[in-house]
């Protein structure tokens, strides 16, 4: 989970700052290279990513992204709120295998008054934060393959995607206990999908927008015994 040290980021009128030492970057130097230059190519590319540029200061690592003034999600009016999202996915399906956000949910992506903006992409995905090594993802909205590997994938940003749309669009209740989830999710015994895991991962963005569209108020369920069953929530 994510965590953000005290005096890592500055916000200016247009822009907000994000510094990290490189000890921090839990990363080879040619892969973050190779990240960075593809975040900051993506961001001059495509409409759903704030422009991103970034720099180094001797060991520092200075990240500047463009500040997104955020307006409420027009989520009253589907056909507007089905057009947004669409181009939303078809940016996430057109970006490079390798390129991950891993860290896609409602704080991150915000509505400009035209699009929806990703932002927060950070320049490594493994990182030390408070002395520990950390993945930069939200509990509980990683896959279960990659929680089993410790990386993060693209499958993490659908199941990500997908929790996005339902918050936005249809408020999606919260949980009463996320811990559990998290709990539930490490020991296996958690769904968070509407179908078999790999079943949904095989699919694009633009399918899980679909997918869930055709399901508005689907609820990560808990596999206790034989059956499977949902968790209270806070209307």
């Amino acid at each position: 989970m994510t965590v953000v040290m005290p005096q890592r980021i500055r916000t200016y009128s247009q822009h907000i700052e994000k510094r990290y030492h490189r000890s921090e970057l839990l990363i080879d130097s040619h892969l973050l290279n190779q990240r960075l230059q593809a975040i900051c190519e993506a961001s001059q590319t495509h409409n759903n990513i704030p422009e991103i540029r970034t720099q180094w200061d001797g060991e520092t690592l200075i990240v500047r992204q463009q500040r997104v003034r955020s307006v409420v999600f027009p989520s009253d009016n589907h056909e507007i709120c089905t057009k947004i999202f669409e181009r939303l996915a078809a940016v996430l399906d057109r970006l490079p295998e390798n390129l991950i956000h891993g860290d896609i949910n409602c704080k991150n992506v915000l509505y400009d008054g035209t699009n929806l903006q990703l932002i927060d992409w950070e320049p490594a995905l493994l990182q030390k934060r408070l002395w520990q090594e950390a993945m930069m993802y939200t509990e509980p909205y990683i896959s279960q393959r990659d929680r089993n590997q410790q990386k993060l994938s693209k499958e993490t940003d659908k199941i990500g995607f997908f929790y996005t749309i339902l918050r936005l669009l249809h408020k999606q209740p919260r949980i009463t206990s996320p811990y559990r989830i998290v709990v539930d999710c490490k020991r296996g015994k958690c769904q968070l999908t509407p179908e078999p895991e790999q079943q949904f991962l095989q699919r694009t963005f633009a399918e899980v927008l679909l997918l869930a569209f055709e399901n508005p108020k689907w609820q990560p369920k808990v596999f206790d015994g034989e059956t499977m069953a949902g968790y209270e929530i806070i209307e």
